[in-house]
């Protein structure tokens, strides 16, 4: 993130309410891709996210240990003792976990699932993945993920058969 200002705007595409990273200097816009990024998940690898939150510079070793700390004895996720501890803005690390997956960040107090999407996997496959599916169209599905890695991606277009994009979503919101 550097010294590059992040600001956050919501749009609307097809429906669809999403919030979009956007480099206010140079006014660029995150590419909306699957995760590219194998394996690196809040929940089952959080030291990989951990790092990467250091070599941003978001967060130090001593303040990530702690948190690594909190996240075991509470049997929690990274990200929730990162900002219970109020290490980082719940908004920042979410941008960061964004930039990290190579995926947008959807706000699902504001997007309401299409019903035609939620039933393209049953509801135990969703609380198992932490996901949802938002909008099923052609030949894909968008679903809302707390770790959207490549793995997951691949699993969900195996289960529903269809083309998979996935956005981040906080897991307490999905």
């Amino acid at each position: 993130m550097g010294c590059v200002r992040q600001r956050r705007r919501t749009i609307r595409g097809q429906g669809q309410m999403l919030r979009k990273k956007v480099d206010a200097p140079r006014r660029t816009q995150v590419a909306v891709t699957g995760s590219s990024v194998a394996g690196r998940g809040l929940g089952e690898d959080a030291g990989e996210v951990g790092t990467y939150l250091l070599r941003q510079g978001l967060i130090g070793q001593e303040q990530l240990d702690q948190a690594l700390a909190r996240r075991r004895d509470i049997g929690d996720r990274l990200e929730h003792a990162i900002v219970e501890l109020g290490i980082v803005p719940e908004g920042t690390l979410y941008d960061a976990l964004a930039q990290f997956y190579g995926v947008q960040i959807v706000d699902l107090r504001q997007v309401v699932p299409e019903s035609s999407a939620l039933e393209v996997i049953s509801d135990s496959v969703a609380r198992e993945t932490l996901s949802i599916p938002l909008r099923a169209e052609g030949g894909a599905v968008w679903f809302a993920a707390a770790e959207p890695t490549a793995e997951l991606r691949q699993r969900l277009a195996t289960l529903v058969g269809r083309d998979v994009r996935l956005f981040l979503a906080p897991a307490e919101d999905i």
